[in-house]
């Protein structure tokens, strides 16, 4: 039975996960012919979907100041300031010709640069603490604010359920192919020969005066070349389901059966006596 992705269905990360390895994977498994179509493709969906946030991003919560400019971050900002503060001031208690006012001089520079630093610092995460402040408190008064910020993540999600149905669809197009077939794909073998795989072929001398099987296993079918000489003549051709007893005759298979020779050749050695069995 086709797949087919439902609306309700694969609309967050762990539900495309699921699908992916509850439903999609094991019928590819199931279906080596469909998963060669979708190898590549299969491999780099996972690493785009491994990518994807487990969870949507939820409604903004009210920032606290700590958890930008740090209790510890604060304590080094002001044990630098008062450093510098102190370098100013034994700078200040020294005459520019003592000396140790050199050293002084360039203890008060250190001091400048890592409280300057520390100061950008500062700045930095106060700044940032306003605009995630800013941002809360514009979410809190306008809903569309948060469907906005939401909207991302929804369109990787679409991105990624177009991909699975992409998947889905490569997968119901070339499942049939190494599956069994039902009377309304009997036409299937002679249109698309190329895309089944015999799991066996033999003689059948016994066969309406000599037959040449070719089996499908796996789609529980045979074709039947009847009369099959070196010349590639035949007398015509039957599909026959497993569980019927004589097929149908099916026309116009002629690339059919060049196809299954070229690709399959008959066991010719065995062709005299099945000749012989006609007579």
């Amino acid at each position: 039975m086709p797949l087919r992705l439902q609306d309700h269905q694969a609309r967050t990360k762990l539900q495309l996960q699921e699908y992916l390895t509850v439903t999609l994977e094991p019928r590819l498994r199931a279906h080596p012919y469909a998963m060669q179509f979708v190898n590549r493709e299969l491999a780099e969906f996972r690493r785009a979907l491994e990518q994807l946030p487990s969870d949507p991003p939820g409604p903004l919560q009210k920032p606290e100041l700590d958890s930008f400019v740090t209790p510890a971050f604060r304590s080094r900002h002001q044990a630098l300031s008062r450093r510098y503060q102190q370098a100013l001031g034994d700078l200040a208690g020294r005459d520019e010709g003592e000396d140790d006012w050199g050293s002084a001089y360039e203890e008060v520079l250190k001091a400048h640069t890592s409280f300057s630093q520390s100061a950008q610092n500062y700045t930095m995460l106060a700044r940032r603490y306003e605009e995630a402040l800013e941002a809360f408190q514009r979410e809190l008064a306008d809903e569309a604010a948060y469907r906005e910020r939401l909207r991302p993540y929804e369109r990787q999600i679409s991105t990624l359920r177009r991909w699975l149905s992409m998947l889905i669809r490569k997968y119901n197009e070339n499942a049939i192919y190494d599956a069994p077939l039902g009377e309304e794909d009997r036409w299937r073998i002679s249109a698309h020969i190329d895309r089944f795989r015999p799991t066996g072929h033999w003689w059948n001398p016994d066969l309406r005066g000599g037959a040449y099987i070719y089996d499908f296993g796996a789609n529980r079918i045979q074709v039947q070349i009847e009369k099959l000489r070196r010349d590639r003549s035949f007398s015509g051709v039957r599909v026959k389901l497993y569980g019927e007893l004589t097929g149908a005759v099916v026309e116009n298979v002629r690339g059919m059966v060049e196809h299954l020779i070229a690709r399959h050749p008959p066991h010719w050695q065995e062709l005299p006596a099945v000749a012989a069995a006609e007579k």
